[in-house]
């Protein structure tokens, strides 16, 4: 199996002033990036990943609802989320590494947030910048990330 660990705010929405791209929906805020969303679809077809929900929005159920509905609207699927460590400094990293314990057939990952507080796993990220959200330079550093695994590079 093949894994995006997938972050929302400052992924697929961002602080740019809103536009033509923006897209409301729901009760989610802030809006959703059209382009954002587009290159992550890209990236989930193209690579075959599967999409594991890393972001604190898996912690909320009506976020998560609303989050996976949009998705839909794309043909995205949430597979699974990563437990959660409330208490725990810089979680983000352990919950993904707890997750992938409990699920040795991952062969390769890569994970995509705006926050690097991925421990020994920051070889697998890909910082995004919140306030453009996932862009195609990320989109790029991605497939390669998962490209060195496949080869055996990483």
């Amino acid at each position: 199996m093949r894994v995006l660990f997938l972050d929302v705010d400052g992924v697929l929405n961002n602080s740019r002033p809103k536009n033509d791209f923006s897209i409301y929906f729901e009760n989610c805020y802030p809006a959703f990036d059209d382009i954002c969303v587009k290159l992550i679809k890209r990236l989930v077809e193209e690579e075959k990943l599967t999409i594991v929900l890393s972001s604190a929005w898996r912690e909320y159920g009506w976020a998560t609802d609303s989050l996976k509905r949009f998705l839909k609207l794309y043909d995205l699927e949430i597979f699974d989320r990563t437990p959660s460590f409330p208490n725990m400094r810089d979680r983000r990293g352990w919950e993904i590494q707890e997750w992938l314990a409990r699920h040795p057939d991952v062969k390769e990952y890569v994970i995509i947030d705006d926050i690097n507080n991925m421990g020994n796993l920051s070889g697998k990220l890909v910082q995004t910048d919140e306030r453009v959200g996932f862009v195609y330079r990320d989109f790029l550093k991605a497939k390669e990330i998962l490209r060195k695994e496949k080869n055996g590079e990483s």
